[in-house]
């Protein structure tokens, strides 16, 4: 009995603490699970099977969609993400025998996607499997001499693509194109295609000028570094092939374990104006940007790298998905959105604590981005309100920002917004997360580090 009071007091003390620092109000205390670890998975595999096919930034973990879908999702049938990434929602939806639609403005998002709901059918699975092994034979043997005027028209194609040779140089440029056309000569199968364009998306980021241990703004390497900088073009294919085999054979492995598959579709879309019907979707499992493009994670050029050596129609999507992301100028129009910033700012307290703070250090260019993302912010919530059935759920896993040194609140903001809009708050997870691919100190101050997992319901 002595001991259990001692966890307790221990356990207030830290709340305590916790309210101290800031990272708790009383407000919320009642809602959200704090100082447990059931949501963080921090000795977790975050990369296993069709997951660590190919990078991307702040990306949900498959565990947090898994559970989510266990406890949330019951007797659902269609689960929609409408800011999809790289499909870790649409894998594990079709995993537990749910069907999927994915949605993103990205195109890379939208090819990784694409690529990763084909490997779902196992038949498609072990061709590719398969096919990928004669393929590294060949790359070891190197049999990738192609012809050279098929090699001339992806590099006349690929050179005319703005600012190629500031991200690579120009032998790396022809390795490259080598590899692509080597592509195109020797496999017409779609799915096996987009696989192998996925390994040469890998190599091109290998052998990119860009520094890749940098913030949230993708930097090129220091001159003196790139005078040094030889990478080995088909020495990395080789090495991305193996790396892709390998995940696909774990995922046959998963596949072989589940008792029914879900399918997964996948949709270009801006997703503040789904191409969707009202009230069509059972569930919603989403993770949404936390920033506009601007200030916080800028996913399209991010992107650019790859899709510089995807199939050419991706990169001319990207000028759209920069027009289109949360917060940019062509998402709604000026006057709604100019309506919709005084709104949210009445409904939301910490919306107005942010106003002041940013007028304080007037920060005005700032500040009207900051409202026009959470202006794109509230409406991309309608939507999600718009397609999803009554009385069920949606989880919205956001981490908390930064903005001109004032830690944001995400968690208030989302239940504000939400509770506005008329779903109700069913609960709020608190997660810390235990590693990142990208700094926890950036010029801009600290990048996030806690995510809040939202559980919403439509009444």
């Amino acid at each position: 009995m002595l001991n259990v009071l001692c966890l307790f007091k221990v356990y207030w003390r830290l709340i305590a603490l916790e309210i101290m620092m800031g990272n708790i109000t009383l407000e919320h205390f009642i809602t959200i699970e704090h100082l447990r670890d059931e949501w963080t998975f921090a000795r977790a595999d975050t990369q296993y099977g069709l997951h660590g096919l190919h990078p991307y930034p702040a990306r949900m973990i498959p565990q947090i969609a898994s559970k989510a879908l266990n406890i949330y999702a019951k007797d659902c049938n269609l689960v929609l993400d409408p800011f999809c990434g790289s499909g870790t929602v649409l894998v594990e939806s079709a995993i537990h025998g749910m069907n999927a639609i994915g949605i993103d403005i990205n195109p890379l998002a939208v090819f990784l996607s694409e690529t990763k709901a084909k490997m779902l059918d196992p038949k498609v699975l072990k061709n590719a499997i398969q096919q990928l092994k004669e393929c590294q034979k060949k790359v070891i043997s190197q049999e990738v001499n192609t012809d050279e005027r098929q090699v001339m028209k992806i590099l006349r194609i690929r050179k005319g693509l703005p600012n190629i040779e500031y991200w690579f140089k120009v032998e790396v440029i022809r390795e490259l194109a080598k590899l692509e056309a080597f592509i195109l000569t020797n496999y017409s199968n779609t799915a096996l295609r987009n696989i192998l364009y996925l390994c040469l998306s890998l190599t091109a980021r290998k052998v990119s000028n860009v520094y890749w241990d940098s913030d949230t703004f993708i930097k090129r390497r220091k001159k003196e570094e790139l005078t040094s900088f030889n990478p080995n073009v088909i020495a990395t294919f080789k090495s991305m092939i193996q790396h892709v085999h390998k995940k696909l054979c774990e995922t046959l492995s998963i596949l072989r374990t589940c008792k029914k598959l879900g399918k997964v579709h996948v949709i270009q879309a801006n997703s503040l104006k789904m191409p969707l019907e009202d009230n069509s979707v059972d569930f919603v499992l989403t993770s949404p940007p936390y920033g506009e493009e601007k200030n916080t994670v800028s996913y399209t050029r991010w992107a650019k790298i790859s899709l510089y050596w995807l199939p050419i129609e991706y990169f001319r999507k990207l000028e759209l998905a920069k027009k289109q992301s949360l917060g940019a100028s062509h998402t709604i129009s000026t006057i709604i959105r100019n309506t919709l910033a005084r709104k949210i700012v009445e409904i939301s307290e910490e919306l107005q604590d942010i106003v002041k703070h940013l007028k304080s250090k007037r920060k005005t260019k700032l500040l009207d981005n900051i409202l026009a993302f959470f202006a794109d912010y509230y409406q991309a919530l309608n939507e999600i309100y718009r397609v999803l059935k009554s009385n069920r759920n949606a989880v919205i896993v956001i981490g908390d920002r930064s903005i001109a040194g004032y830690r944001v609140q995400m968690n208030r903001i989302t239940s504000d917004f939400a509770k506005d809009i008329g779903f109700s708050i069913l609960r709020i997870h608190y997660r810390r997360i235990p590693r990142k691919s990208i700094p926890w100190q950036c010029a801009k101050g600290e990048t996030i580090s806690k995510e809040n997992i939202i559980v919403l319901r439509k009444v």
